[in-house]
């Protein structure tokens, strides 16, 4: 395990893995215990936020990448090695994309994922023009979903909804599927109530 979250480290570093990006972090959970599964996924998300936040503090302020990296530079005159390290993690940011991606689906089944909830909203605010527009739109999905409340709790919010004396089902059609959903209403559909 601490192999493969070492090499999934260096990758997000911006170094070249030896396999690909997805695999190494399948492998990484693979050999973890479920327990484990927060606990390395924050781990890898705070790495990647670590750069991408950085660069996009500098872009956002409506400056080339050129700019930002020479604003970098200005504000870290005493220890370069940090605008080297973005600038190399950056330069890898398909693979450290990919790193974070297979991190969000490995970690979707997991029922505890509370530890998870502070870095998953910080990727969701990563600006997609930078190429972060599928680990936001992911992020995003995954966001709703550990926000989300209880099956239970839809379910008998759903059928209060449902049991009212003239139910609105315009508005129960424009419910989100976190509060209704599919799966909400084809439980009800076996309810005898």
């Amino acid at each position: 395990e601490e192999d493969f979250m070492a090499k999934v480290l260096f990758a997000l570093d911006g170094y070249s893995p030896q396999q690909e990006p997805a695999a190494l972090v399948q492998k990484l959970f693979l050999s973890a215990p479920q327990t484990l599964y927060p606990k390395l996924a924050n781990t890898i998300l705070e790495r990647y936020l670590a750069v991408e936040e950085v660069y996009a503090q500098q872009v956002t302020n409506n400056m080339s990448p050129d700019q930002a990296y020479s604003s970098l530079i200005a504000l870290n005159k005493d220890s370069l090695e940090k605008v080297v390290d973005v600038a190399l993690a950056r330069s890898q940011l398909r693979a450290r994309n990919e790193i974070v991606l297979s991190t969000l689906r490995s970690v979707r089944a997991v029922t505890d994922a509370a530890e998870l909830v502070g870095a998953v909203k910080r990727l969701t605010e990563l600006p997609s023009d930078l190429g972060h527009g599928e680990v936001s739109l992911l992020a995003n999905q995954y966001s709703e979903k550990i926000n989300s409340k209880p099956f239970g709790e839809r379910k008998s919010f759903l059928r209060g909804k449902l049991l009212t004396a003239s139910p609105d089902f315009q508005e129960i059609c424009a419910l989100k599927a976190t509060i209704g959903g599919v799966e909400v209403l084809a439980d009800l559909l076996g309810d005898e109530s």
